[in-house]
């Protein structure tokens, strides 16, 4: 009987866990709109608007048509790999906070989500 419980207990973690590392994936998927105040274009390189889809392609960044998660060992951000044919790929941070807005930043800025580097964005499909 105890070892059914344990056995039971451990599956309900693993599948808790394997939820909450799978979230990012889900919730990147949408169109995301920049908050003009915490955006600058020019330096960020990216448009105001970035729409991420279920077939992990992406629209909105120059230069790149496809996407991947890669899930970090960071608590404050995963990567969004983005590639753009041949050999053209970049990481970006990104990370979604508690107010639902998408934080991204090219991985080569040193300061992390440093405000004159990163975007700030809010869902807006």
């Amino acid at each position: 009987m105890l070892k059914t419980r344990l056995l039971i207990l451990g599956t309900l973690i693993l599948l808790f866990i394997i939820g909450c590392s799978q979230n990012i994936e889900k919730e990147i998927v949408g169109t995301w709109q920049a908050d003009e105040e915490k955006c600058d274009p020019v330096i960020s390189d990216i448009n105001r608007e970035i729409s991420f889809y279920d077939d992990n392609t992406v629209a909105g960044i120059e230069g790149y048509q496809e996407y991947k998660i890669e899930n970090t060992n960071h608590e404050d951000y995963d990567y969004a790999v983005l590639s753009g044919g041949y050999e053209d790929v970049t990481k970006f941070r990104i990370k979604i906070n508690k107010d639902d807005k998408l934080s991204i930043v090219k991985d080569e800025y040193e300061d992390d989500f440093g405000e004159v580097t990163s975007c700030e964005m809010e869902k807006i499909n």
